[in-house]
């Protein structure tokens, strides 16, 4: 975390490791950025999310721009991360595809 320019996380409650990272890269100025959660979910998230401590991150494409150039239209786009803007459940994702999970998670 402490080589990287921004913070992403994906999902945390709030007594998490994840939550962790975020107090440390608040205390070192660097911005955070999270995929906001339905309420009851995700506690960690929509807390720094309520508290301005974080910016959401509505669309990967557009997240992506902001840190290079945008992908070729003709490269084939990843039907994983484009289900989970979803917002889909854990047992949903991993029921759509399985180990992909943990590796996406790694």
């Amino acid at each position: 975390m402490a080589l990287g320019e921004i913070l992403v996380i994906a999902e945390a409650e709030l007594d998490s490791g994840s939550m962790r990272s975020a107090e440390y890269a608040l205390a070192m100025g660097k911005k955070i950025f999270v995929l906001p959660h339905r309420l009851g979910e995700s506690s960690g998230t929509n807390a720094l999310l309520q508290s301005y401590q974080a910016t959401p991150i509505y669309d990967i494409e557009t997240f992506a721009s902001q840190f290079g150039a945008a992908v070729d239209e003709c490269v084939q786009k990843d039907d994983f991360f484009y289900f989970c803007q979803g917002a889909p459940t854990f047992d949903e994702t991993l029921a759509q595809f399985g180990d992909r999970v943990y590796e996406a998670e790694l």
